[in-house]
């Protein structure tokens, strides 16, 4: 059956077996699909199975199990052909940055904790990991977020992220109005620790919230 569940989280949800899932219009699929399985918080192409659990496991629509077996098809072959990415030099720590974003992720029903994303930063030397929570995954938001962890962990040399250009743009502008400050970068040389962190973090805070804070009608 399905479950609204009201001002305070707005979204729709699936029932099965005592468990609810988001469910997903046509035009959230890709997003979804992208989050568990292309993006670093999924584990970096986590194959057939596993993505279908992972999205199975919090999100509902009717051509799910075709959608993830077509999307990782397709995304996996074109892994295959990439060519031969060069890791980047990194001289010392929280000198070179490596952005990344988690999401969107299932929120509880605390009227003041509908967070949806998680903003990562690694310092690609110690492979420390700073991660803000976001509502959006706006420029604005992402923006206003580096700011703070830039003001309480210093400058660095380099921030790199493999969002896209059109994004990185946005938030160069908003950040410190300038352009050629943040580079778009596939993150080959943190793939292995970021990605793990990532998937770990994002798992565990699922167990962790559904225990100790549930999602409406849970």
């Amino acid at each position: 059956m399905f479950y609204f569940p009201g001002a305070l989280d707005g979204h729709l949800y699936y029932k099965s077996q005592s468990k609810f899932r988001l469910v997903v219009f046509q035009s959230q699929i890709c997003d979804v699909l992208r989050s568990c399985h292309d993006d670093f918080g999924s584990g970096g192409h986590p194959g057939r199975r596993r993505t279908l659990e992972k999205v199975s496991s919090s999100y509902h629509w009717k051509t799910l199990f075709k959608d993830v077996n077509k999307w990782v098809t397709q995304h996996d072959t074109l892994k295959t052909v990439a060519p031969v990415l060069h890791p980047i030099q990194v001289q010392g720590a929280w000198s070179v940055l490596g952005i990344d974003l988690i999401g969107p992720l299932p929120t509880t029903n605390m009227k003041f904790m509908q967070y949806k994303f998680i903003l990562t930063a690694t310092d690609l030397f110690t492979k420390w990991v700073v991660a803000k929570s976001l509502y959006t995954k706006t420029a604005t938001e992402v923006s206003k977020e580096i700011v703070n962890i830039l003001l309480d962990f210093g400058l660095v040399e380099r921030i790199i992220t493999d969002q896209g250009w059109e994004f990185v743009n946005e938030v160069q502008l908003c950040t410190l109005k300038l352009k050629n400050v943040i580079d778009c970068i596939f993150l080959t040389e943190i793939n292995q620790v970021h990605t793990l962190l990532c998937y770990v973090w994002k798992t565990t805070s699922h167990t962790w919230c559904d225990k100790h804070h549930p999602r409406r009608g849970g």
